[in-house]
């Protein structure tokens, strides 16, 4: 008796299993070496380059915003982590940070401010608003068009000088803010990172969000 074949183009041989098998497990292989890389480099990136954030709370508002109405229930932001080792915090910038050895009710929890005075510089607060008194002794009222119209200006007349990698921070709804004016000045060591991106709501995604010039 003849055989026949049928022209099947599967391969059954011991061969083409094997080499089955040895491209399984290389798959395998690869999409372990990627994933392991993966969560490498999203460890770098989240202890040393960037870290996400959602703003929660009301003492930054109108520039952040935290709402249960909110997807995520409040702002969604990117912090830098590298900015300030290569560069001093300046007056302006907005920065998220550890409250540690600040206060004992908040230990561990992070905070989201504006710096408005910079090491060695007096802050004046008086009843027409604040001034900052630099290191050269040059005095100018801080001009601050982020708060609300309705947020009082008005302060306890005070004067508060900061030492080195000292800084005082202020939240920009005035109001209903507990930063620096309680708690004293924010040493430079409990800065996490500055807010580089505002990623949601979608609609108001940038870069720099509340970034501001004063003139002085």
């Amino acid at each position: 008796m003849t055989d026949i074949e049928t022209n099947n183009n599967g391969n059954n041989s011991p061969d083409s299993q094997k080499g089955a098998k040895k491209w399984f497990k290389n798959l395998l292989s690869q999409y372990f070496v990627s994933v392991v890389l993966g969560v490498f480099i999203a460890l770098v990136v989240w202890s040393f380059v960037a870290r996400p954030f959602i703003v929660h709370g009301a003492s930054m508002y109108p520039t952040f915003n935290s709402s249960p109405n909110l997807l995520l229930g409040g702002d969604y932001i990117i912090i830098d982590l590298l900015k300030y080792k290569f560069q001093e915090p300046k007056r302006g910038d907005i920065i998220v940070f550890d409250t540690k050895g600040i206060n004992s009710d908040k230990i561990n929890k992070k905070l989201i401010k504006r710096i408005v005075a910079l090491p060695h510089e007096t802050i004046l607060f008086n009843e027409s608003g604040i001034s900052i008194k630099k290191a050269s002794g040059e005095v100018f009222t801080l001009t601050e068009n982020y708060l609300q119209s309705e947020t009082s200006t008005s302060y306890k007349e005070e004067e508060i000088y900061l030492n080195k990698d000292e800084f005082f921070v202020l939240g920009d709804n005035r109001n209903n803010s507990y930063d620096s004016r309680y708690w004293g000045y924010l040493s430079k060591e409990n800065i996490i990172g500055y807010v580089r991106l505002k990623l949601y709501p979608f609609k108001k995604a940038g870069l720099n969000p509340g970034k501001t010039e004063y003139e002085q």
